[in-house]
């Protein structure tokens, strides 16, 4: 541990997390809004901080019993370094402040835990935490020596190199560089890549203080806790460039470099069965766990675009259009075909940072236009698993069986649980693990409730862009910026209001449904043809004040997709081969069937009210921030 009065390690000055912005009253439509979700999301993964335990999280959140608990886990401190920058983000989305002091406990926590002699951020060993290197299938018994994980840098480091970006304070600047001194110090090289070795200690890639316990390369991807020894590689190949194009820190790139070489070798890709004809291996593709490989690809995407590297890059496309068939891309719901336990023939939620985040980075990459997907994922598996429903979680724990006498569960503890108002501090969670139609049993790992509120901010940040006077709309989504307004009245309405405030030029991207012959172009009330640039419409000569209304026709479809189609095993009636039939209103789910009625399933789609014609209206608070945080 170090001290505060380290005048070569100052602390940052932690004791506002506010960001500056503006806020001014709004009428608009009562439809999706991710500002509002965001802040939602706040209250949720702040309830579930445990501010008598040095600000850890309870990792785990179960309502299919009778209370509700939370409990401490050995994946707390690593996870607690993930909502750092959630935190951040979701308050540049909202400008809530809400549970200030909760996070200012948090950060305060993860500066004690980083030490000033190699910048690393350590899972710091307490006998009061029995569950501390206990780690889900990789259990290795207690062992009373602090690690640090090299997941858990990569999230820690964002969020300091975030509160660098929004208050330019030099602590920042001095503990980041730090860090990435020991993150290049323990990285093992060999040849033209780099490696961070599982390290026989806790978690996968866990470096104890006292040093790596053995260097060894790993021979494949699946012999750890996660599935993926390669998984705990895809946030550091994401964040290392975010510090290069911030300080151009040659070595920061190379790691992230040799880090993609190792994480792209065909011994760690592909699987059993293999397409004919495919060498899935030099694709991305991949046969286990959805989350872990596209934490990889999204993080593959971030080098490959900050140092032009077309075959990384590719690599990474690939395995993405490839995760698009393994679930229901119009959903999305993408599943773990071959990974077991609760995950199994489920979506879990972690999945939509890394979805929505290679779909928003992807196009901005030039290297497809996946928006109409980041659209449908959005508004329909996004918004449905985020725990918003208090009334149908209380019902779900009372039809659920009492919590059993003292269980030791493997990888935690029965000390660390709590029962107190579980359900109304967690509203605004996201459940862990959804088939197509609802979250049976419904519980949380915060480490989706950490990183499904991000998949908010890549959507929301993509949703309007602005650039030398010229605004970008790719995403018909509320949204309030300082150079233009949007009011989306969707699915109701074919109507979308933009509202101008400082932008000479917008160029707003239609949807593929939306049919081009019918659509009507307004400027306060004007007809205006705009120009038409592929899937984008061009309309100039704009002044401040200006409105632009575009109305176009919402028709309801009907398409039915499998889920679960061919998946070996299973006994569930969840995750077995189900086809659904779903309509559409636009790219919004409005019905779906069959429905999973069990009363300890948290159900999704409830969704009548939107088959209506006019969008109901409300009044709210807009919130624009000064500057948004920029995730490269």
């Amino acid at each position: 541990m170090h001290s505060d009065g380290d005048s070569a390690y100052p602390p940052p000055n932690f004791s506002a997390p506010k960001v500056p912005g503006d806020r001014y009253e709004a009428e608009v439509p009562d439809t999706l809004d991710l500002a509002e979700r965001a802040a939602l999301a706040i209250n949720g993964i702040a309830g579930g901080i445990d501010r008598d335990l040095d600000h850890q999280m309870w990792f785990l959140v179960n309502y299919a019993c009778n209370p509700a608990t939370m409990r401490h886990h050995a994946a707390d401190a690593t996870c607690d370094a993930l909502l750092a920058p959630t935190f951040a983000l979701l308050r540049t989305m909202s400008g809530s402040t809400a549970h200030v002091d909760t996070e200012v406990g948090l950060i305060e926590h993860l500066l004690r835990d980083t030490s000033p002699d190699d910048g690393l951020y350590y899972n710091v060993y307490s006998p009061v935490k029995p569950w501390h290197s206990e780690y889900g299938h990789a259990h290795r018994g207690l062992i009373p020596e602090d690690f640090a994980v090299t997941v858990a840098q990569a999230h820690w480091l964002e969020a300091m190199i975030f509160w660098r970006e929004l208050t330019g304070e030099p602590a920042w600047e001095t503990r980041i560089r730090k860090m990435v001194d020991g993150l290049i110090d323990i990285a093992v090289y060999k040849d033209d890549y780099a490696y961070y070795p599982d390290g026989g200690f806790a978690e996968v890639c866990g470096y104890p203080r006292s040093g790596w316990r053995h260097t060894e390369e790993p021979e494949d991807d699946y012999n750890n806790a996660e599935g993926s020894v390669t998984s705990y590689y895809g946030d550091i190949l994401r964040v290392l460039p975010l510090w290069y194009q911030a300080s151009g820190d040659e070595r920061a790139l190379d790691l992230a470099g040799r880090l993609s070489r190792f994480c792209m070798q065909p011994r760690f890709w592909g699987g059993n069965p293999q397409t004919v004809m495919v060498a899935g291996n030099e694709l991305g593709h991949f046969n286990f766990h959805a989350h872990n490989r596209l934490l990889i690809l999204a993080g593959m995407v971030e080098y490959a675009h900050v140092a032009n590297d077309a075959r990384v890059l590719e690599f990474a496309q690939r395995g993405f259009e490839y995760a698009m068939t393994i679930g229901v891309a119009k959903l999305g719901w993408v599943t773990a075909p071959f990974w077991g336990g609760n995950h199994v023939g489920m979506n879990e939620a972690c999945t939509f940072f890394d979805l929505l985040r290679l779909g928003v980075r992807l196009s901005d990459a030039g290297a497809g236009d996946y928006w109409d997907f980041v659209d449908a994922a959005v508004r329909n598996h996004l918004a449905e698993q985020q725990l918003l429903d208090a009334e149908v979680l209380r019902n779900i724990v009372e039809a659920s069986p009492p919590l059993p006498e003292p269980t030791i569960p493997h990888g935690q503890s029965n000390q660390g649980v709590s029962i107190d108002n579980v359900v109304e501090r967690t509203l605004g969670m996201f459940g862990s693990c959804a088939t197509p139609v609802g979250i049976p049993q419904p519980w949380v790992m915060q480490c989706c409730s950490a990183n499904a509120p991000r998949a908010l901010y890549y959507a929301w940040e993509g949703a309007l862009r602005h650039d030398k006077g010229t605004v970008t709309v790719n995403l018909l989504l509320n949204r309030a910026s300082t150079w233009l307004d949007v009011d989306s009245y969707l699915p109701y309405e074919g109507k979308v209001l933009m509202h101008v405030k400082d932008a000479a030029r917008v160029a707003v991207r239609l949807a593929s449904w939306i049919p081009r012959s019918e659509l009507q172009t307004r400027v306060n009330g004007t007809a205006r043809e705009g120009v038409r640039l592929g899937n984008y419409m061009l309309i100039d000569e704009l002044k401040p004040g200006d409105t632009i209304a575009l109305s176009f026709p919402v028709q309801e479809s009907v398409a039915t997709y499998t889920g679960n189609a061919h998946r070996p095993g299973g006994s569930s009636s969840k995750v077995r081969e189900t086809q659904y039939r779903c309509t559409f209103r636009g790219s919004t789910i409005v019905d779906v069937s069959p429905r999973d009625e069990d009363p300890t399933t948290y159900p999704f789609y409830r969704r009548d009210h939107m088959r209506q014609d006019a969008a109901p209206m409300k009044r709210v608070t807009r919130f624009v921030p000064e500057r948004t945080i920029v995730n490269w």
